[in-house]
């Protein structure tokens, strides 16, 4: 005798009108899924329960035909429930039930090896035979089943199903994918990599979508131009796709897409001039202060505007013209840096090298950062240990939170199609609220709510650097200032004319009257907004060469404030004039001849050095240049 019980309804004296099995292989036919079951039935319904409200405990009722008819075909046309087939064996007095088919619905034991794979059981057809009297109805039904058998006595190597020897069965049914590749007429490769993923469970149930096991490797050379991810309908088939592009030079972590010009060039073989551009774009988590670190080493590695050294250089004169950093702040997290700058060739440059200095050994290399600092603190750990222009930052496949770190793979579930019955209602895909006056017959089911808090990313750490400008040029702005130490040095020396001389003899007699007195003047231009400028102090001093200037006189010129071009505040602007007279001319070896401060700047320089300037290589009477 073959009983079949579902939802709380029981068949008996069953015949099994057909037992159909389908194997349900991948979109490509090459692997299987599972195996589709069609059962149909027809039996006789002698008892019916549902819990704790019992229509009836015999059929014997004799409301059977019209009130309790109503209940049972609900019950057996209803999807997602326990269906059980079993079969009575007698032993001797004894009989003994064996279950012969089963299938569980997800939502009741995941783990369950005999759990639909399909959202079933799925009735199909129910259909009405006849009633025996008030006792008893006749009906033939069907129902689908989608699940995988196994048997226990395959080996543990064969059992490729299955997780934990027997007890769970694996969510990932199968990964089917294809592979794709397209070479430019530069080219260049593009590889694209199109998959389809089966699941056993819905992903609003589990709660994240398996993409991780879609995302294959990166090669080197390659940057990963787009990665798409699509959960269906059923929420049980994901297809991805997978897009990888070559590129020549990697961008540098944190950034991911950078753009880079380094050009040099001579101007009627006098003037050299150079100019370096860098545009980096990063991803959303990455602070802006991240990217505007990374440019300014770029630039560094190959225009030296910061690790130069002057004294070891081939190119003596190295002169920064401009320097612009620039932050794009909106949509796209973009920032840009750019340095023009003048230079001279060296001497141990040949002539022709001397015609145009920007050769072989300037241009053409790989970017190098090895000089700079590769990580950045408060970023965490570098996906690569340094930087290497054949290697791109492969991105997390959940994608990332602006305010940092990667995104949670929970989020995902949020937005996935879920089980749905036409009298439960909740059918949105979201959870706005219903507008003022629609009716109230849907009623938003009870779910664990999800919240996304932004949180403040940690601060970049970046080391200290010495003060340029003053603390009075931060507290009102200078806009403009110039100052001039002007030396005036008279040697003492007077001319007078020979009475008589032969013609190739002097004709002039330079006579010394007296050591050499010496006056500085000292003429400065200041603007400022908001305070007067700041002017120096007219007193005498001594500087550390032992020279005393002595105030001779000076003169302040003021001028009435302007309005500020912001309409904002007043422009203040004074000329002032000292003039200095020294007991004695600055002494030229081993000395420093101050020039002054600017009031806007934190300057230490002690000064003029005559030694490091003053050459006979130029002047009056130059030495011969080596052969």
């Amino acid at each position: 005798m073959i009983v079949v019980e579902y939802n709380n309804i029981r068949l008996e004296n069953v015949i099994t009108r057909g037992f159909r099995q389908e194997v349900v292989y991948d979109p490509s036919g090459t692997d299987h899924f599972f195996v589709r079951y069609t059962l149909e039935f027809e039996g006789l319904i002698t008892g019916f329960r549902r819990g704790q409200y019992a229509a009836c405990e015999m059929m014997g009722v004799p409301v059977i035909a019209h009130a309790l008819w109503k209940d049972i075909r609900h019950a057996l046309m209803d999807p997602r429930h326990v269906l059980e087939v079993k079969g009575a064996f007698k032993d001797g007095d004894q009989v003994n039930w064996l279950t012969l088919f089963r299938c569980v619905p997800e939502r009741i034991n995941p783990q369950d090896p005999d759990r639909d794979l399909g959202h079933g059981p799925k009735p199909i057809h129910l259909e009405t035979l006849g009633s025996i009297g008030g006792r008893a109805l006749k009906v033939r039904w069907q129902v689908q089943c989608e699940k995988l058998d196994f048997l226990k006595d395959l080996s543990y190597s064969e059992r490729i199903h299955f997780e934990k020897e027997f007890a769970d069965l694996q969510t990932v049914l199968d990964n089917r994918w294809s592979v794709e590749e397209e070479l430019d007429s530069n080219f260049y490769l593009t590889r694209t990599i199109r998959g389809s993923l089966r699941l056993s469970r819905p992903v609003a149930r589990i709660g994240f979508d398996y993409r991780w096991i879609t995302v294959p490797a990166l090669e080197a050379g390659f940057k990963r131009q787009r990665f798409r991810y699509a959960v269906k309908e059923d929420g049980l088939t994901c297809e991805y796709e997978v897009v990888d592009r070559q590129v020549h030079t990697a961008a540098p972590w944190p950034a991911t897409e950078m753009r880079v010009t380094n050009s040099k060039s001579t101007e009627l073989g006098m003037h050299y001039r150079g100019h370096c551009q860098v545009d980096l774009i990063g991803p959303p988590h990455v602070p802006r202060k991240a990217l505007v670190i990374r440019a300014i080493q770029i630039m560094d590695a190959l225009t030296k505007f910061l690790s130069r050294n002057l004294m070891n250089d081939k190119f003596l004169n190295w002169l920064p013209v401009r320097i612009q950093l620039t932050e794009y702040i909106g949509e796209v997290n973009q920032v840009s840096g750019s340095i023009e700058y003048q230079f001279s060739p060296g001497t141990d440059l040949t002539e022709a090298e001397q015609q145009f200095v920007n050769n072989y050994k300037e241009l053409g290399n790989d970017l190098d950062l090895s000089a700079q600092p590769w990580p950045i603190p408060g970023l965490g750990v570098p996906p690569h240990p340094q930087y290497d222009p054949n290697l791109s930052w492969m991105p997390a496949p959940y994608g990332y939170n602006t305010w940092g770190g990667e995104r949670d793979p929970a989020a995902v579930a949020i937005f996935q199609c879920y089980l749905q019955r036409p009298y439960h209602p909740w059918h949105a895909t979201g959870w706005w609220p219903a507008p003022q006056g629609a009716p109230e017959e849907v009623t938003r089911p009870a779910v664990e709510e999800v919240s996304v808090q932004r949180v403040k990313p940690g601060d970049l750490i970046v080391p200290e650097e010495e003060r340029k400008f003053s603390p009075s040029h931060q507290t009102a702005m200078y806009t403009y200032c110039r100052m001039v130490s002007t030396y005036r040095i008279s040697r003492r020396r007077m001319v007078f004319d020979r009475l008589s001389a032969d013609d190739e003899a002097a004709q002039t007699v330079v006579v010394q009257l007296g050591h050499s007195t010496a006056r500085r003047v000292i003429v400065i231009d200041a603007e400022r907004h908001g305070q007067h400028p700041e002017l120096p102090a007219p007193v005498d001093y001594t500087d550390d060469n032992g020279v005393k200037g002595y105030l001779l006189d000076y003169s302040i010129d003021l001028l009435p404030p302007a309005v500020s071009p912001a309409g904002d505040g007043w422009i203040y602007r004074a000329r002032a004039r000292y003039v200095y007279a020294l007991d004695r001319a600055p002494p030229e070896k081993s000395a420093v001849w101050p020039v002054g401060r600017m009031p806007h700047t934190a300057a230490t320089d002690s000064g003029f050095k005559p030694e490091d300037v003053f050459t006979e290589d130029i002047g009056p009477n130059p030495s011969p240049s080596p052969s």
